[in-house]
């Protein structure tokens, strides 16, 4: 079979929305083995995916020559990968993403002209010289599930946003450390609720005295429920210093950050009564199980990446300001439009789901 690489080696997140497209991929290139370039810590997700075939994991922070050794290696492994057509997705690309597709051996190579987000000297423009075809995009507001929809349909997709759906696969091992775990806490007597205080990068922090007031707020209006903590190694701290404000609630929280994969986390939230979390990975995990969520939203990509689907099951809490959409180039000296969020907005919609 003939060889498709598929480069999109940016976070969790933005997989898992591309992910409601990626089967197209199978109906439109029907005699293609599908490969997938994508960041470390999405290789979880791309490996349980039945029809990927092969999954190469990168860390494009660190594909740069102030790292060199990496930069050095993995410059030689994609030099190395030959492939009948490689296509790039990302309508947002920056000079990274770029290099990385260009390095791959193709005679065939597929970009979108996207925007400036990630490249505000407008150097990509200067690169799609070095594609073989540069997909045109329209140029109003969509949301990034449509972008996605908008790339593949116009290499002969024929996807429409209303079935458009997100979607999470679990692997055996995933389901049973869920099992193994969910029994040694006993998660389902009563039920419970994820929380994933976690906040990608710094802006977005949502102060932690306020999940402190959310949980607490919520195990003494239901005593009977229990909460689950989630988040990666780098939120340990975090959900160490929430867990020991609340140390005369431990029977009732139960703290995973670090200890289970994503995916395995996923499937915590799948079975959970509501995810109330930041703007980040979990929140899209959330939507693609179908598990009621609330988002503690700013303004920076505002209506782009979040919500989509189901409203009523995604759901944000936010404080609206007239600088919304403005990609995290804040023009305060800290972020209002997160730390003017009050515990209390948040207990508001948790008490209207449950």
């Amino acid at each position: 079979m003939k060889k498709l690489l598929i480069v999109r080696p940016e976070g969790i997140g933005d997989f898992i929305i591309f992910s409601a497209v990626l089967e197209e991929y199978t109906r439109v290139f029907t005699d293609f083995e599908i490969h997938v370039l994508c960041q470390e810590s999405t290789v979880e997700l791309a490996k349980n995916i039945p029809f990927i075939k092969r999954v190469i994991g990168i860390n494009p922070s660190r594909f740069r020559k102030k790292y060199f050794l990496y930069y050095l290696y993995w410059t030689f492994v994609l030099c190395r990968l030959e492939y009948d057509e490689v296509i790039c997705p990302i309508y947002s690309r920056n000079l990274t993403i770029d290099h990385i597709v260009r390095l791959v051996r193709s005679e065939k190579k597929v970009v979108f002209d996207g925007d400036n987000t990630n490249d505000p000297h407008d150097r990509i423009v200067e690169n799609n010289i070095y594609f073989n075809h540069v997909i045109q995009s329209d140029k109003n507001f969509k949301k990034e599930i449509d972008r996605n929809m908008e790339f593949i349909n116009k290499l002969g997709g024929n996807l429409d946003i209303k079935t458009l759906k997100t979607k999470v696969w679990f692997s055996e091992k995933n389901e049973l450390e869920f099992q193994k775990l969910s029994k040694k806490f006993d998660l389902h007597t009563q039920g419970y609720i994820c929380i994933a205080p976690g906040f990608g990068f710094s802006i977005k922090e949502w102060e932690f005295q306020n999940w402190v007031e959310v949980i607490k707020q919520f195990l003494r209006e239901h005593p009977l429920f229990k909460v689950v903590i989630l988040g990666g190694l780098k939120e340990k701290v975090l959900s160490g210093k929430i867990t020991q404000s609340l140390f005369y609630l431990q029977d009732k929280i139960v703290d995973l950050t670090g200890k289970v994969s994503f995916v395995t986390s996923t499937r915590f939230i799948r079975d959970a009564r509501l995810l109330v979390a930041t703007d980040t990975g979990v929140i899209h995990a959330a939507a693609a199980v179908g598990t009621t969520n609330i988002c503690v939203m700013g303004g920076g990509h505002w209506g782009r990446f979040y919500p989509y689907g189901d409203l009523r099951k995604n759901i944000i809490v936010s404080y609206k300001l007239d600088c919304y959409g403005c990609n995290w180039d804040c023009i305060y000296s800290e972020p209002l439009c997160i730390i003017n969020i009050k515990p209390s907005d948040v207990y508001k919609r948790i008490k209207e789901i449950l």
